[in-house]
């Protein structure tokens, strides 16, 4: 009998925690990565990302951190209600960063999931370049380089 009880105790208990996890805001992101795509080296570049709160109670972005200092961001210290979108700016430095990108950035918030990534990723090319490469545009190729 005794472990009877404890087994119903214990079920109790889980559905009891579980319906309180239940409730809460929910940050869900558009996407968790950012490509930048391949880009020339030009200074510092800026990206939004939107995310929408999916839950039933207000969210609040707590701190938005970036993996180095090249990237930083800029958000709203304003609750994000039930159903609300909002976004968030991610600015990356490209000045003496040639070659691959992959950068992180973590979002704390109040949200029930708890924190989330996004992952920057894309290639920065020398100033200049891009310009003289050829695209292709229909059955044409055409410099970018044109006066």
């Amino acid at each position: 009998m005794k472990k009877i009880m404890l087994t119903l105790a214990c079920m109790l208990l889980s559905a009891f925690a579980f319906a309180q996890q239940a409730n809460g805001p929910i940050l869900s992101l558009e996407s968790n990565i950012l490509d930048l795509g391949v880009i020339e080296e030009q200074g510092e570049i800026s990206r939004e990302v939107t995310f929408t709160n999916l839950g039933n109670g207000s969210l609040i972005l707590k701190l938005v951190k970036a993996s180095c200092g090249c990237t930083t961001s800029n958000w709203s210290r304003e609750f994000i209600h039930p159903g609300q979108s909002s976004s968030l700016t991610i600015n990356y430095d490209t000045n003496g960063r040639l070659g691959p990108i992959y950068k992180t950035v973590d979002i704390i918030s109040n949200s029930i999931d708890g924190a989330q990534t996004i992952t920057i990723t894309g290639e920065v090319k020398p100033r200049g370049s891009l310009q003289s490469e050829n695209y292709q545009m229909g059955n044409s190729s055409y410099p970018t380089d044109r006066p």
